[in-house]
């Protein structure tokens, strides 16, 4: 088309009439001559004088109704657009004169750029300080992120009008309101090989006034939870090379979400140490940040330099939140049924994802639940609770093992079927749950201790209904985890909340099981309804008996590792006292925590042994990489815990808890075991061999009994912990013997990378001293340890 421009600018505009008019006057000053370029305006159902200064524009667009948000007046915008460069103004921006000729440069010279995009000036016309801040904030993360980038911006940027129309344009459907559009736009362009420049010279003045509780709503809804959503659905890859503060600043933004954990554990806890070190994360935070806060200084003044510490505090606050937050929002609406059920071959990587960040968050929380409980009721009546859990934890088991893994392997050989196979599952679950409570109600009666401790036992027998409606197997056989970690965090956040509210003094120990039955059975809802649907109406029996047959050996099996994991809790209850059973309980919890972990790790890579073995693949690769994640998950905790289990203790539970560190060290070497050897139980399953994992088990639960009626009353919870580490080592040794009849063994290999990143940890714990606080001993542990594990993985890749 020979009169054809050769840029068309497309200015989406709402109620924007106190900016569009000196917008326009902007890009009608551009030394652009005016026949190369166009104007389109889209009004997106203004209300105000937006509809009488859109006329100045070449082409005007009327959008009536209600607002339809920048990404849909863009594409209209676009749509109209004759020119084969396309740039997007925001329509409070005033374009510098020579933008839009700059575009046109940057396009023309590099012929392998699809878009090219600018930054605000540093002389915004807004003279708060919040506007001039937030405005040099934009200014200066463009200004040090230039060159090829990974994201898009629209506020003022050029993209080739093949390329936008090739890639989809803006997702209208997904951003209705002002959000991410531009940077979901830009990672689609860099997903299929096109390249993007952030150009800094290109520059426009920013015309918005902002205020405090605006830059919250937008860094955090309209901005930071939707950009978490997007980074998790497309994985962290996608943010690397994107506008951005630098290493030192996501160090400084690390340490505020540090200082927030202090925070809550001084407020839990009242140790004085938390709240001088969240002091001192913020000191350090806004250190690192010195070069900015600087040059914010030199720019703007003083005024603005001030200001800028406590903002941009606030700016790292909010993206602590914002990452939460958006986790929370992608677990709950960004994964449905439906779409599990294709999934299904979802990577074990992103499986573990889904399930251990529910896993570590909710354990996380529930450790803080467990300090303050503990705490607060002391060694004796939190021994109650231990004693019970123990006992329910048999009757837990034979509802729920067996079923639950032989359902996951079901639902992943029949996905389709993934919903009559719960909702069978989940009935005959239920019978069994009502079994079970008048059971437990009954053995109640004998519990060892005084009335309360009797009625405690009583009241955690009512765990086994909400457990048998958690129908979370079933999105862990479809390798589609996301909707799980949020029924954790959703559980955990609930019954926390309670039981800070409620517990206050000892005899208030019988609550604590009523409010964890509640907060479980919300969660269970939470996966259940949208799973089953009305298919509960209708459950087939069928199903659900099937279930039953099939799980008898596995159900066998876990009720024996359950007797390896709590026989020795409940002969402490019997045969020594309350308070030996609360310390070894507290020692318990920190273990548990990190068995969660582990069990995800390896349930995480069930579905792909499952497929590998029915397709008749090789074994060894998928067996191989579940046993590297399970030890580099496992190792830390292990090595860390072995070197400050006194000090981990007291921080946790207080010093009336400390006398449990020897038993801590010995169930965490008994952890280790369970890391590796429990990696076996996909093949077993996989391969229909649980009869073989039943008898090693058999011997291990003769072996732990033995040794516990042997040694607790000679050493009390230390002789516990030392006949549970035994067990799990002789279970280890009788797997690693029994898969050699699928043709695999246990090699050292996958354990030389977590082991050197531990010891390097360790060495790391040791120079600091291992009596330094807590929470400085797992800050400068993790850091070495993960970073010690990502060199390591990278050099034998």
């Amino acid at each position: 088309m020979a009169d054809a421009p050769l840029i068309s600018v497309v200015v989406p505009a709402h109620n924007a009439g106190s900016s569009l008019g000196k917008c326009i006057d902007a890009l009608m000053a551009s030394d652009l001559p005016r026949a190369q370029w166009e104007l389109i305006v889209v009004d997106d159902a203004s209300t105000d004088e937006t509809t009488e200064l859109v006329q100045r524009a070449d082409v005007c667009i009327r959008l009536d109704g209600a607002p339809h948000g920048p990404a849909f007046a863009r594409n209209r915008g676009a749509e109209s657009a004759r020119a084969e460069v396309i740039a997007f103004v925001d329509a409070d921006v005033c374009v510098h004169p020579d933008a839009l000729r700059r575009f046109l440069d940057r396009l023309d010279r590099r012929s392998q750029l699809s878009a090219v995009f600018g930054s605000y000036d540093d002389n915004p016309t807004a003279p708060s300080a919040s506007s001039r801040y937030r405005n040099l904030l934009h200014h200066y993360a463009h200004k040090t992120s230039s060159g090829q980038t990974e994201s898009f911006w629209a506020g003022l940027g050029a993209i080739r009008a093949k390329d936008f129309s090739d890639v989809g344009k803006f997702n209208e459907r997904r951003y209705t309101s002002p959000q991410i559009e531009d940077v979901e736009l830009g990672y689609r362009l860099r997903n299929t090989g096109r390249r993007i420049l952030l150009d800094p010279e290109i520059l426009g003045t920013h015309l918005k006034e902002w205020t405090i509780p605006g830059i919250v709503r937008t860094d955090l809804l309209q901005r930071g939870v939707p950009w978490v959503r997007l980074l998790l659905q497309r994985g962290p890859a996608t943010a690397a090379g994107g506008p951005s503060m630098g290493p030192l600043e996501m160090a400084s933004v690390g340490l505020v979400g540090l200082t927030l954990v202090l925070v809550i554990l001084w407020a839990v806890t009242r140790r004085i140490e938390f709240l001088a070190m969240a002091v001192g994360a913020v000191g350090i935070s806004i250190a690192l940040s010195a070069r900015f806060h600087f040059w914010i200084w030199a720019t703007g003044g003083p005024r603005i330099g001030i200001a800028s510490i406590p903002l941009y505090l606030l700016y790292k606050l909010i993206s602590v939140i914002s990452v939460v937050a958006g986790t929370v929002v992608f677990l709950v609406r960004d994964s449905n049924v439906d779409a599990d059920v294709s999934a299904s071959r979802t990577k074990p990587a992103r499986t573990f994802a889904g399930l251990a960040s529910g896993e570590a968050g909710s354990r996380a929380i529930a450790f803080i639940a467990t300090a303050y409980i503990a705490r607060r009721l002391g060694v004796s009546a939190f021994g109650y609770l231990g004693f019970a859990t123990a006992v329910v934890a048999y009757f837990g088991t034979a509802l729920s093992a067996g079923i639950s893994e032989i359902g996951a392997r079901e639902v992943a050989r029949r996905p389709d079927e993934a919903r009559s196979i719960a909702a069978g599952g989940t009935f005959i679950r239920l019978l069994g749950a009502l079994a079970g409570v008048m059971a437990v109600v009954a053995i109640s009666s004998f519990a060892p201790g005084p009335t309360i401790a009797k009625i405690v036992v009583a009241l955690t027998g009512f765990s086994l209904v909400s457990l048998a409606l958690d129908t979370s197997w079933v999105y862990k056989g479809l390798g589609s985890t996301p909707r799980v970690g949020a029924a954790l965090m959703l559980s955990q956040l609930i019954g926390t909340a309670l039981l800070i509210l409620l517990i206050r003094a000892p005899e208030h120990v019988a609550r604590v099981p009523l409010i964890q039955f509640g907060a479980d059975l919300l969660a269970a809802g939470f996966l259940a309804v949208p799973l089953l649907s009305t298919e509960w109406l209708r459950p087939r029996l069928r199903e659900g008996i099937r279930l039953v047959r099939q799980s008898g050996l596995i159900t066998m099996t876990r009720i024996l590792r359950t007797f390896i994991v709590s026989i020795d809790v409940v002969l402490l209850g019997i045969m020594t006292t309350s308070a030996q059973v609360g310390l070894y309980s507290a020692a318990y919890r920190i273990v548990f925590f990190v068995m969660a972990l582990t069990y995800a790790s390896h349930i995480s890579w069930l579905p792909i042994v499952t497929r590998t073995v029915i397709d008749g693949e090789d074994v060894k690769r998928p067996f191989a990489g579940s046993l590297r994640l399970s030890l580099a998950v496992t190792m830390p905790f292990v090595i860390g815990g072995l070197l400050i289990a006194p000090q981990l203790l007291s921080a946790v539970f207080g010093d009336a808890y400390a006398p449990a560190a020897t038993a801590l060290k010995l169930l965490l070497l008994s952890l280790l075991f369970v890391a590796v050897h429990g990696t076996t139980r996909n093949l077993f399953l996989a391969h229909d061999g649980l009869g073989i994992e039943t008898a090693i088990m058999s011997v291990g639960v003769l072996l732990n009994v033995a040794l516990n009626l042997y040694l607790i009353p000679r050493y009390g919870l230390n002789g516990a912990g030392f006949a549970t580490a035994a067990a799990e080592g002789f279970v280890l040794i009788g797997c690693a013997i029994a898969i050699g009849r699928f043709g695999l063994r246990l090699t050292l290999k996958p354990l030389v990378a977590p082991a050197i990143a531990g010891a390097l940890m360790a060495a790391g714990i040791i120079a600091i001293g291992v009596d330094s606080p807590v929470v400085l001993s797992i800050l400068v542990g993790a850091t070495i340890y993960a970073g010690s594990l990502v060199l390591l993985s990278r050099s034998t890749t």
